[in-house]
């Protein structure tokens, strides 16, 4: 069991030096950031209003609102958009961000309420 234990342990160690040199020889963290327009202070602003709007619409999606739900899928494409524009710095945070939309995405198409009539 003991030995088992080492084994994993410099696995782990050998693992978080792998990750902390990938991280280490990174140059898109030094580069400078070209942004489609603005700033940094621009895109934070942006994203916040993003998010704040987004609450709403899950709120809205909450209590039934079939508006709601479109205003959140139109929310979705326009982070979708946003999450574009920092691609060339933060790749996996895109995918992750993009992925997890996607999803909510496919269930906001599907899921409406059905009305007879």
């Amino acid at each position: 069991m003991v030995a088992d234990r080492d084994v994993s342990t410099a696995r782990t160690k050998r693992l978080i030096g792998f990750a902390a040199g990938l991280i280490a020889r990174s140059n898109s963290f030094g580069a400078t950031p070209q942004y489609l327009f603005g700033n940094l202070r621009t895109w934070g602003f942006f994203t916040l209003l993003i998010a704040i709007m987004q609450f709403g619409a899950a709120w809205g999606i909450l209590t039934g609102s079939q508006r709601a739900r479109w205003v959140g899928v139109g929310l979705l494409l326009l982070n979708a958009v946003g999450q574009i524009a920092g691609l060339p710095a933060y790749p996996f945070w895109f995918l992750v961000v993009t992925a997890v939309g996607m999803v909510v995405l496919c269930w906001l198409a599907i899921s409406g309420e059905r009305r007879a009539g």
